[in-house]
């Protein structure tokens, strides 16, 4: 028997990906005067993180293809909000990072961010708050560690996965998404 409209929404998971959803759809809408695509600001809010990363471990992150990037970056580049630099320790690799038109960038979609989480977040008592941030907290560092038990590699991406904090909500490890 399939379960009912209301034991999906009460499902954990299914809220968490709905509200995931939502969120990046709000998100979305709301940052679009930035001139970035939603695959630009998760590249930028990675690198961001992560100054200095080579285009293949950004790629692999991503979870998307390594040609894919490179024209995203491209564009990028051309735009003025990223940078690559010759990798000092291997002369075919490059280093990507943030420029400062690219971190004024960054600056307004984390305002954004923080619009679209208070609104969500408006009714919810503060210590409610920090109550399902701590648990969502502990939920992927679980899963973190579980995928990187099981998948070769996964331990270095999933590490990376556990420090973001807002760039993006999903992270299996085993598929590649067509990213524009």
């Amino acid at each position: 028997m399939a379960p009912s409209s209301n034991e999906c929404d009460r499902n954990l998971g299914f809220l968490i990906c709905d509200v995931a959803r939502l969120v990046r759809r709000s998100f979305n809408s709301r940052a679009k005067s930035t001139g970035l695509t939603q695959a630009q600001w998760q590249a930028m809010f990675v690198i961001s993180r992560n100054p200095g990363i080579g285009q293949a471990s950004l790629a692999e992150e991503l979870e998307i293809h390594p040609i894919t990037l490179t024209q995203q970056i491209d564009r990028m580049e051309s735009s003025g909000w990223v940078e690559r630099r010759r990798n000092p320790k291997d002369r075919r690799a490059t280093c990507l990072f943030i420029t400062a038109k690219g971190r004024t960038v960054l600056d307004r979609l984390r305002e954004v961010g923080c619009s679209v989480l208070s609104l969500g977040f408006a009714d919810i008592d503060p210590k409610l708050r920090e109550t399902i941030v701590e648990a969502l907290s502990r939920i992927r560092t679980r899963l973190v560690s579980d995928e990187a038990a099981k998948t070769p590699g996964a331990a270095k991406r999933s590490g990376a996965a556990s420090q973001r904090t807002s760039a993006r909500g999903k992270h299996s490890g085993q598929t590649k998404r067509r990213v524009a």
